[in-house]
């Protein structure tokens, strides 16, 4: 494949991954709020989870655990081929 048509794949791709994200902070944030309205969780709950610090939401170590299990996904393309 062509350089420029590399860039414009990996554009296009970037482009699905950030609206999957905006679609998945639109739902997640939907569902705090309705959990917090029916005292599923505390207001105060809602507001942690809303905030900017979501790496005070879980300890360092499960975030790591995160982070590891994310990078372990395999390459779809390699997968299909």
């Amino acid at each position: 494949m062509p350089v420029s048509n590399r860039i414009v794949a990996l554009g296009g791709e970037q482009e699905a991954l950030v609206n999957l994200v905006y679609a998945l902070s639109v739902r997640f944030e939907a569902l705090v709020n309705e959990l917090a309205q029916n005292n599923v969780i505390s207001n105060d709950r809602k507001m942690a989870l809303l905030s900017e610090n979501w790496k005070g939401l879980l300890d360092a170590t499960r975030i790591n655990e995160i982070g590891w299990q994310t990078m372990k996904v395999p390459d779809a393309e390699k997968e299909l081929n």
